[in-house]
């Protein structure tokens, strides 16, 4: 659509173009910081509460806090919880977004067949280890949710509650780094170069 409008609490803050909005929209998030966030403040969430989302860190493979993040790293997202309750068959979950609101891609325990039969009552954290971060270099937010398998039952969702500042780097290892204009993903890949044999025998 070409145009949209932006209601917050039942009260219209924006109405206009369609990318005007949602940059307008996704800036009120520009100050939320990288590393180490707490979660538990925000008001703004949706869900039962019986387990919620405490905090997240995005960590280096020593399980430091990341300064800096680049294309092609490898990084551990730290989500912690709170449980007022022993909870059963939770399921977590992490998605990305590009700046336009674009989902890049979501990340979940249960269709990355990681099981979990319950959670104790109490504080905890479960870490998402991504081996290689596929992203161009610009700002992504994140978007979190607990929910159950099997018995339906939403426990707490976020929207763009977090944001991640991915840098440039020589994710192709060929000297030269991946801009913004080359798409919002980086894809391992190998080139190769054949030829046709097009004579012909005389005959």
């Amino acid at each position: 659509c070409s145009r949209v409008i932006w209601i917050d609490n039942g009260q219209i803050q924006q109405t206009g173009v369609t990318e005007e909005i949602i940059k307008a929209y996704l800036s009120k998030f520009a100050g939320i910081p990288m590393i180490g966030h707490d979660l538990s403040q925000i008001e703004n969430r949706r869900g039962s509460g019986e387990v919620r989302y405490s905090g997240i860190e995005f960590l280096d493979s020593d399980k430091q806090p990341k300064g800096v993040i680049r294309s092609a790293d490898n990084l551990t997202v730290r989500l912690y919880y709170h449980a007022k309750k022993r909870v059963l068959n939770p399921h977590f979950a992490f998605k990305i977004y590009a700046e336009l609101g674009t989902l890049v891609t979501e990340l979940n325990t249960w269709l990355s067949g990681f099981d979990t039969s319950f959670l104790p009552q109490g504080d905890g954290y479960i870490d998402l280890e991504i081996d290689y971060l596929n992203l161009a270099p610009s700002r992504y937010y994140i978007s979190l949710y607990i929910e159950s398998v099997g018995v339906p039952a939403h426990y707490d969702a976020l929207d763009y509650c977090a944001v991640l500042d991915v840098e440039a780097s020589d994710c192709y290892h060929s000297g030269r780094e991946m801009k913004s204009w080359a798409g919002i993903i980086c894809l391992p890949c190998k080139w190769k170069l054949g030829k046709l044999n097009n004579n012909k025998k005389s005959g």
